[in-house]
Formats: C-alpha cells, structure tokens, sequence
C-alpha cells in the first residue's frame, strides 16, 4: 500500500499594526461610543478620545458632528486630510448590544470621504446598517508610506511621495484589483492595510500573491455572503519590516505569523480567535488596526475585529464570517508532496474563465499527468455561484479520457461536474495556467 502524505498550508488570518501613542511620524487614535438613544441625530452619540498622538482629532470643530456610524476625525491639523494620506480605522469591540432592541451588533469600519476632502469613520453591522461600536484610526501621510486611494473604478489614483512612481494598480477580469509596489515582495518585505472609500457597508480585504509580485485586492458589501468582488473604491497603505513606528505582522488562520516587525506574542484561543501580547505594550498604549486578509479560502467573506482583554494587557482579536456574523477560522489546505509546484502564481488569462474553457485547454493533450485543479473559495460565472464554496474535501468531479476515435492517439475529457475539485489524466502536460490555484 502507498501512503500519500502532504503539507498543511494555512490562509492568512488578517494582518495588525500597533501604532503607539509615543510615536510622531503616524497620527493615531482609540474612540470610545456612548449610544443614549436609537435615532440618527447627533445629540445621541457621544465620542470620546480615550487615547491619541498628539495631532489626532475628532472633527467637530470644523463640520457637523457626528452621528450614528458616522465619526468625523482628523490628523496633522489638516483642513484636506485625503489628498495627504490613507486613513485605515478598526472595529475595537468584538460585538456590543446598546440596548435598543437590536441587539449583540458586528461590523466593520471603513472611511468616509467628504467633498472637502475631509474624512469620517463609517460603521455598519453585518446586516449593512450603521452602528456605534469603539473603533481605532490611524493616518498613514503619503511623504512616510507608501500608499493611495483609487477610485472612480481605478482611473483616480491619488496618492503622494514615494507613491507617485511605485504604484501599480490594475483591475482584473473578476473586478478584483492587483495592487503591485517597486521592488517589494509581498510575501517577505511587509504588509499592505486596506479600508473602504466609500460611505457604505463593506469592508476591504487582500492577500499577496502567491509568486511575492503584489496583492490581490477587493472591498466586499457587509450583506453579501460569499466571492463579491464590488469593484467599490478603496484605500490602502504598505508597512515595510524595520518600520520603527510600528509593530506589524500578517498572521495566519492557525496564529502563526509568516511576516513580522517589533516584538509581539500571538496565539489562537479558539475557533476564530487570538490573543495578542505586544512587547512593553498594552491597549492603553496605542491604536491597533486591522486589516482582512481575504479571497482565499472561508475568509472570503471574513471581517476582523478586537477589543482589549479583560484585564488590559492584550488584544483580543476575532474574525467572524458575514453576514452570519459566526465565528470562523481563515481555513487551511493541502499540498500533497512532489506537487508543491501546484501552488504557484496564477496566469491572468485564465482568472475569471469559464469552466468550459479551462476544460478546453485540457483537449487533445497527449502526454500522461494527472492535474488536481480546485477552487476552495467555490466557482463563480456572472455573478452566480456555480460550484461551493470550501468544498475542496470532496474531490468527486473527474475528468475521464476517453479516444476521439479507435485509432486516434490524442484523447478529449468527458467532464461530470459535482464539486469544485477535478482529476484529469492526460498524455501531455497541462498548461502552465492550470498547474497553479484558478
């Protein structure tokens, strides 16, 4: 008997950075909410900064104050703070009921942008209605990272410094972006922060690609389950390793961590929960903020959030499926061993085909592989789920070869479509395109 053995591949989780309070070069802030009845007027909602660098604001003195899910703030004493930097904000409560009958709400946080250029936190819950949970925010100015905000379907890049000249956006066929950075490797030199641009519910999410060249990137509707690539307008920031200003890492769904910067501790405490312990730090110190790790895996449709632990000294940190608002692990995969090259980058002409068409580049092959081709976040076709998602256990789908006629060599698959997983044996090597995840 043959026994086959493989290797575990974990999915990223979601990335953090702790920006601490005693830094100048990022303005930062923790925002406590006090909810006194459940209207939209103001007089209703109470903001206090319980923690902030020394140029982090809330807004009130410039424009109207703040309503429900709606926290007006501002960084560096800025009249125009979009056009200097990207704002990233985080839920910091792991759920909270205020009492008016709608009771234990989760959500996400994303940025608001105003005509005048100012901008606002905006939280909705998992059911794409706005809400008053704590929530961190941190502003990364253009001239110290490297980031952007694009918009207007990716034609308004706006962006600054370094920025300028290293970007890359383009938009892929799934309406998904590829964001890539000069000289960056995106699974070894750093972590890209994303938020939504917009006013809505969603919240944004990315992950690197596989071959370190960028990272794939989506802002996702709070109210929509499963592959939802909006296309809506976003932000995002880079964090190199050897940042001084913060403690950083990508951590993977079984809290381990394949990128770090500065000295922290995490562990998984449960399904879709970790502890973080920061070196000399505690939630008091800074503003933590989160960004989804995302497309890959359960998380395709996964928020983060976190609240400090009871006794003060951690991060408690959750990621929960939307809209279900469930806890849920970022899942894992295997690789069985000698196909490890399986797993490398994707060719772009084949993300977002047609079933029938990556089938159509197995025919008349002549050379004998066997390829296993899955798709663990399900298979989608204008907009319609097509195959499951996660159902990458059950490999019940084959390609069987069968002869083109008695006395043909070259063979053609018949295909029996009931999973999202597909053997094929072949008499030539499949296409390149095909050897890697779709």
């Amino acid at each position: 008997m043959t026994t086959t053995t493989s290797t575990t591949v974990y999915s990223g989780a979601f990335n953090f950075a702790f920006v601490g309070f005693d830094q100048k070069q990022i303005d930062a802030g923790n925002i406590t909410a006090q909810q006194t009845a459940n209207s939209n007027e103001n007089q209703n909602l109470t903001l206090t900064l319980e923690g902030h660098t020394e140029f982090f604001a809330l807004d009130h003195d410039r424009i109207d104050n703040s309503n429900r899910g709606d926290y007006h703030i501002r960084a560096g004493g800025a009249t125009n703070d979009f056009v200097k930097g990207v704002f990233i904000a985080s839920v910091a409560q792991n759920g909270v009921d205020r009492g008016f009958g709608d009771g234990i709400e989760y959500g996400s946080a994303t940025i608001g942008i105003r005509g005048d250029n100012s901008v606002f936190v905006s939280v909705d819950n998992s059911l794409g209605r706005e809400y008053n949970p704590n929530v961190s925010a941190a502003n990364f100015d253009f001239t110290r990272y490297i980031g952007a905000w694009v918009r207007d379907n990716g034609h308004q890049v706006t962006t600054g410094g370094e920025g300028t000249s290293k970007i890359h956006t383009s938009r892929n066929s799934d309406g998904s972006y590829t964001i890539k950075i000069d000289g960056v490797n995106s699974n070894e030199d750093g972590i890209l922060l994303v938020t939504g641009a917009e006013n809505r519910a969603q919240y944004g999410a990315a992950r690197p690609l596989a071959d370190g060249s960028g990272w794939v990137l989506d802002v996702h509707d709070n109210v929509m389950d499963g592959m939802d690539n909006t296309g809506y307008e976003f932000g995002f920031t880079y964090l190199p390793k050897g940042d001084a200003a913060t403690t950083f890492g990508r951590v993977l769904s079984d809290g381990s961590s394949d990128i770090s910067n500065g000295a922290y501790t995490i562990s998984k405490i449960g399904v879709g929960e970790y502890e973080l312990f920061i070196n000399g730090k505690t939630p008091a110190d800074g503003a933590l903020i989160l960004s989804a790790e995302g497309l890959d895996g359960a998380n395709i449709d996964n928020v983060v959030s976190y609240q400090p632990s009871a006794d003060g000294k951690s991060w408690i940190i959750q990621t929960r499926d939307f809209p279900s608002g469930e806890l849920e692990d970022a899942g894992e995969y295997s690789i069985p061993d000698g196909l490890e090259h399986m797993n490398g980058a994707v060719d772009q002409s084949f993300v977002g085909a047609s079933v029938q068409a990556i089938i159509a580049s197995y025919e008349n092959a002549n050379d004998g592989n066997t390829l296993i081709a899955a798709h663990r976040a399900g298979y989608w076709e204008n907009s319609v789920r097509i195959l499951a998602e996660n159902s990458l256990s059950a490999i019940d789908a084959r390609f069987r070869w069968v002869p083109t006629s008695s006395k043909s060599t070259s063979r053609r698959p018949r295909t029996d479509f009931t999973s999202s997983c597909m053997t094929a044996t072949s008499t030539a090597p499949p296409p390149a395109a095909a050897m890697s995840p779709i």
